[in-house]
C-alpha cells in the first residue's frame, strides 16, 4: 500500500469516527456511558490532606440507590468548587426533605441552571424522575474521591 493511500484511509477513518463523536446524539448520551464505566479514583495522601484543612468534605454513602459504583458504608470526598458537567456524581439536599442529603449522576443541565439527577440503580433510586429538577444551588458538590 502506498503511503498516500494509507494516509488517506487512515484519515477517512478518524473524520468518521469524529463525526460520530460529535453527532447530537453522541453529545447526549456518550458523556454518561462513559462516566459510568470510570472508576471514582481512591483518595491519597494529598487528597486527604485536603480534607484535613477543609477544602474537600467527607460523605458516607447509605442506601442502593448508586449501586454498583457505590455501596452502604463507601466514603467519598467532595468538592465545592468542581465544575460539574453531564456524568458527574454529586452530593445535593433533597428537594422535599431538608434534612437528608442524596447522592445521584447529573443526567442533564438545563438552561436555567437546574439539574436531572438520577441513581446508578433506577429500581431502588428516588431521584428527578420522582421529584423533577434539582436547582444548582442545592448541590453540596461532586463526588471526586472515594476513601478506602
Amino acid at each position: 500500500m502506498s503511503p498516500r493511500r494509507g494516509l488517506l484511509l487512515l484519515s477517512a477513518f478518524f473524520s468518521t469516527n469524529i463525526w460520530l463523536l460529535w453527532s447530537p446524539l453522541a453529545l447526549r448520551v456518550a458523556p454518561l456511558l462513559l462516566s459510568m464505566n470510570d472508576e471514582i479514583p481512591i483518595a491519597g495522601f494529598l487528597q486527604k490532606l485536603r480534607l484535613f484543612v477543609g477544602q474537600l468534605q467527607g460523605f458516607e454513602i447509605e442506601g442502593d440507590s448508586m449501586h454498583p459504583t457505590f455501596k452502604t458504608g463507601d466514603r467519598v470526598l467532595i468538592d465545592d468548587r468542581s465544575m460539574l458537567h453531564i456524568g458527574d456524581i454529586v452530593v445535593a439536599h433533597h428537594p422535599f426533605k431538608a434534612s437528608v442529603k442524596i447522592v445521584k449522576r447529573i443526567e442533564s443541565l438545563e438552561k436555567d441552571g437546574s439539574l436531572n439527577l438520577i441513581g446508578d440503580n433506577p429500581n431502588e433510586s428516588s431521584d428527578s424522575r420522582g421529584f423533577g429538577s434539582v436547582k444548582r444551588d442545592d448541590v453540596i458538590g461532586k463526588v471526586v474521591f472515594r476513601l478506602r
